[in-house]
């Protein structure tokens, strides 16, 4: 209800006044700044690389997790119980 109410107080209901717009002229090109542009290219290019640093890294770690999980698995189908130390326990 307040976002229409908002609306209205923009003059939204009447639109007349987009006709009367002149879009022949279009706005200039802003300029551009090379050494910026680089440093941003630069930055965004260390966050991707980074981002893929540490993908790989999560995935490396699954690794292990698989293999823990698979021993916990395999110990639950003999009757024992996986200790904190590493050792088992029959059950």
């Amino acid at each position: 209800m307040a976002d229409a109410v908002w609306v209205r107080r923009l003059g939204a209901e009447n639109l007349d006044w987009l006709d009367e717009l002149d879009y022949s002229e279009s706005a200039p090109a802003p300029e551009v700044q090379s050494r910026r542009a680089l440093f941003v290219l630069n930055k965004m290019d260390e966050i991707l690389a980074w981002e893929r640093r540490k993908e790989i890294e999560r995935d490396t770690k699954f690794v292990p997790l698989g293999h823990y999980l698979c021993e916990v698995r395999a110990m639950r189908g003999t009757g024992r119980a996986v200790l904190e130390g590493g050792g088992s326990e029959v059950l």
